[in-house]
């Protein structure tokens, strides 16, 4: 994925992070311009809600249970198909062609995190399973 990075992007600033100790994660997340997690297989991705309450625009494979509650493409960031780089690519693309268009993802994504809360998700099954 590295090298397809740098290959597609024609990019340097592309930075995968290694395991970071917890205390470090704000620091990180101040520091990037956008979010992605490109998972295989994730329940939920609590990285997301983390990099949202960091005002950051959201990429996220199809396989990141949070994608279909956290991700509102073209609104916070985009949700791409698992292990396919030809459709990661125009998105990821997409998202660091416009530094404006980060910001603003990144100001709906903490407005939406600050509305969201595992209480109100359980609330919603609740309802919804005996509605």
């Amino acid at each position: 994925l590295k090298i397809s990075a740098s290959t597609m992007l024609s990019m340097t600033n592309v930075h995968f992070m290694d395991f970071q100790n917890q205390t470090q994660m704000p620091v990180i997340y101040q520091a990037s311009d956008l979010f992605c997690l490109p998972s295989i297989s994730e329940t939920w991705g609590l990285a997301v809600n983390e990099a949202m309450a960091a005002g950051k625009a959201i990429l996220v494979s199809d396989k990141v249970g949070c994608a279909v509650d956290l991700v509102k493409n073209g609104e916070n960031g985009y949700i791409f198909e698992s292990n396919n780089l030809a459709n990661l690519k125009p998105k990821l693309s997409l998202l660091l062609s416009k530094a404006t268009d980060l910001k603003e993802m990144g100001k709906v994504s903490l407005e939406m995190i600050n509305e969201w809360s595992f209480e109100k998700q359980a609330n919603a099954f609740i309802e919804n399973l005996y509605a």
